[in-house]
């Protein structure tokens, strides 16, 4: 019975549920046990694969110049304050209590590596994510006043999470 629970919120996760119909079908024999147990592994490693590749497309489309994670920073080459909040930076809890975050200071004090490691740790837990340079921004804000029009939609159709 709870293998049928498990199913069914699979196939509506997946949004299959022609799947979810047609298992419930069968009679309860030793064979039907292995096909829901088949079933059940199927689209558990369906719905994993699909996360990964959710995961993936997020980091992709998010716009980091390069891949750094919080495991390539050594904190002992960050300040005081950055060596502060790098908990707060790799829990998140920032994006929970929607916080902004503003990192400043002297040129290769780490602000763009943990920048970049706080937005793919937040796309790996299934955050969207926009990444930009304060010089790019400062660039697409100017395009915008000199064509007076502000068209500022990176992602597509799709937003990213408040913040």
């Amino acid at each position: 019975m709870l293998t049928d629970l498990r199913i069914t919120d699979l196939c509506r996760v997946l949004r299959i549920s022609g799947v979810a119909s047609c298992f419930q079908e069968l009679e309860p024999t030793q064979e039907a046990e292995e096909i829901r147990s088949f079933l059940l592994q199927a689209l558990e490693t369906e719905v994993a694969l699909r996360a990964g590749r959710r995961r993936l497309r997020a980091i992709q489309t998010a716009g980091f110049p390069t891949m750094k994670r919080f495991d390539d920073l050594d904190p002992a080459m960050l300040p005081d304050d950055g060596r502060r909040y790098l908990p707060l930076l790799r829990s998140l809890t920032f994006l929970e209590d929607h916080q902004n975050i503003l990192m400043i200071g002297n040129s290769g004090t780490g602000k763009t590596h943990l920048a970049i490691a706080t937005g793919i740790c937040a796309c790996e837990q299934e955050y969207r994510v926009m990444f930009k340079s304060v010089a790019n921004l400062v660039y697409e804000l100017n395009e915008a006043k000199c064509f007076r029009s502000f068209n500022f939609d990176p992602l597509g159709s799709s937003k990213t999470d408040p913040p």
